[in-house]
């Protein structure tokens, strides 16, 4: 449904040649005939289609605004982008409580969740170990952490609260629209006090869910543990002591008055979070494996599709640093007969660069990030890759890891029948794919995550909603092979 108001946008804007507020897009697109008039507001869900489309996009979006609610095709140059102003919290005068790096260290720093938080809960009695700092600055430093809090919250029946974070207040785009189970938010220097040990970290717990959720009051605040993520930036940059909570008896969850960053919430059973684990934000999900127990009929790897055959084309398999796609890709190619194109190989061949191969790519997404920066360079990569593809006489041919959306489209004019691919994993199992594949030599969660967030690989995530085909890989290799082979096995 999401891709037919996108086309019938498209198609209206084409045929009218000039921007169009979105109630009078859908008007013409029911006219036509491009839509059919479907749900109670379906003029805020076209409105909420093209917004998502820009903001996942951006640049590569067909769309642009030029006003409030009034949309043109991006290629329309005389029209100037709008920007609206977001609502967005004042955190410029806020102070939060941090703690240094060396502190980490000191009682030897561990990747994920821990239930050793004593020694640091000691440690943050003396005040030394308390740096108080402006969160504007506190963002850009590498040598600190910031201090949050994270409380799982449970209802007298064992339901989990969850909620979905909103763009209010909340510019990280790793975060935005994913599914949590951590309620809680920032240590800040008002949160302290002479009565607490812990810096304030309980305080800070029971105010942000106070004003997450207004007037709520969780009971039994209890400190269950630590994370330490220095898989992304993000989570280099933040240290959270973990709470469990209970939800007051007879608490009115479905007449809340909530912030604008939280939305959508509502209390699940633990079957029902297991279903969404995939949606589920990293630290929700190191929680779910600790405190959440697993159904025994849970299934860590499963395929989604939007079309019922792929069978006959080529198939081009994309995600991020780790996500195994190159074993994927391997697998079907050893089980299948299939050809592999490996854009790497294609990339290491434009570039002049030896193929990396499990060593160290910082020097090789370098240079391909030079070379696809060029004017030419994306173009020259795609015929790189057809005609590769073209080698071969069978259709069924894997591509494996193209980086870019205007590379993809490329591909796409060229092979019509292309499907796309996209492996989700959790960051956990990446890193664990990713030093598997370098056994041969020591590999840091320092070396995973500069190549994660390098910027040749910051549209992959695009890829995501442009996908013929999900794949939420969360176990091990096994479980990903055996699943892709009742998947292809289905199709033929």
């Amino acid at each position: 449904m999401a891709q037919e108001f996108i086309r019938a946008a498209e198609e209206i804007l084409r045929e009218h040649g000039e921007p169009l507020l979105v109630k009078d897009i859908y008007h013409l697109a029911l006219v036509g005939q491009l839509l059919k008039s479907a749900g109670k507001t379906p003029v805020n869900t076209l409105r909420a289609r093209l917004s998502e489309h820009i903001r996942f996009e951006k640049d590569a979006s067909l769309f642009k605004r030029i006003g409030p609610n009034k949309f043109a095709l991006r290629e329309w140059d005389k029209f100037k982008e709008y920007q609206a102003h977001p609502i967005v919290k004042n955190k410029s005068k806020e102070i939060v409580v941090c703690i240094g790096q060396d502190l980490v260290d000191k009682h030897g720093r561990f990747f994920g969740f821990s239930t050793r938080f004593q020694p640091y809960l000691k440690d943050l009695e003396n005040p030394a170990n308390r740096l108080l700092i402006n969160r504007g600055e506190a963002k850009s430093r590498h040598d600190i952490k910031q201090l949050v809090s994270y409380v799982l919250i449970r209802d007298t029946e064992g339901k989990i609260l969850s909620f979905v974070r909103g763009s209010y207040g909340q510019k990280e785009s790793l975060l935005l629209g994913v599914l949590c189970i951590g309620f809680g938010g920032h240590v800040n220097n008002n949160d302290i006090d002479l009565f607490t040990k812990d810096a304030g970290v309980s305080n800070s717990a029971r105010r942000e869910i106070y004003e997450e959720i207004k007037g709520l009051k969780i009971e039994n605040l209890a400190c269950v543990g630590v994370i330490n993520d220095d898989s992304s930036p993000l989570g280099l940059n933040h240290f959270a002591f973990v709470y469990e909570a209970k939800l007051p008896k007879g608490f009115p969850i479905e007449n809340i008055q909530k912030e604008k960053a939280i939305s959508k919430v509502r209390l699940l059973e633990s079957y029902e979070v297991w279903e969404k684990f995939h949606e589920m934000e990293f630290w929700s999900q190191l929680l779910m494996k600790k405190f959440i127990p697993k159904p025994s009929n849970y299934t860590p790897v499963f395929v989604k599709d939007k079309t019922k055959r792929h069978y006959g084309a080529p198939l081009a398999i994309v995600g991020e640093v780790g996500c195994g796609k190159s074993e994927a890709a391997k697998f079907m190619a050893n089980r299948y007969s299939m050809p592999i194109v490996s854009t790497r190989q294609c990339v290491a061949k434009l570039i002049r660069e030896k193929d990396f191969g499990v060593g160290d790519r910082q020097k090789f997404q370098m240079k391909s990030l030079k070379f696809i920066s060029k004017p030419d360079g994306i173009k020259k990569l795609a015929e790189k890759i057809i005609k590769e593809v073209q080698r071969y006489k069978t259709p069924n041919v894997i591509i494996d890891g193209i980086r870019n959306v205007e590379t993809y489209n490329h591909l796409k004019n060229e092979l019509p029948d292309l499907n796309l691919m996209y492996i989700d994993v959790p960051r956990d199992t990446a890193l664990g794919l990713f030093t598997n594949r370098s056994r041969y030599r020591d590999v840091s969660i320092n070396e995973f995550r500069n190549a994660r967030d390098h910027q040749v690989e910051k549209e992959i995530i695009l890829f995501k909603t442009r996908a013929d085909i999900y794949l939420f890989n969360g176990g091990t290799l096994g479980d990903l092979t055996k699943t892709i082979k009742k998947w292809w096995d289905e199709e033929k």
